[in-house]
């Protein structure tokens, strides 16, 4: 929130990532709740080959997914080791690796 407060968390399912940002799916939130304001969303993950890697997210989309809802998130001022990671995932995909 905009005072720095935490309003909620939960775990999702990432479906897509590149240097703009991250589709969530099945987002699981503990207060099954939005707030009404501006927020920013606090995204960490937890597997894989970007384990560990946070960055600082907006709202931009928000629709149902199979097991809960999607959220499409934009990058806000992404650290550099965020944009190095990612661009390294996505050079690897690309190769086929």
């Amino acid at each position: 929130l905009p005072d720095g407060s935490e309003f909620d968390r939960g775990e999702g399912t990432i479906r897509n990532i590149n240097l703009s940002g991250v589709l969530l799916t099945d987002l699981r939130l503990g207060r099954s709740a939005l707030p009404t304001g501006p927020f920013t969303c606090e995204v960490t993950i937890a597997a894989g080959p970007l384990a560990g890697l946070t960055t600082t997210s907006i709202l931009v989309r928000c629709a149902p997914s199979e097991k809960g809802v999607g959220w499409g998130l934009k990058f806000v001022n992404p650290p550099a080791e965020a944009v190095k990671r990612v661009s390294g995932l996505m050079g690897a995909e690309e190769q086929g690796g």
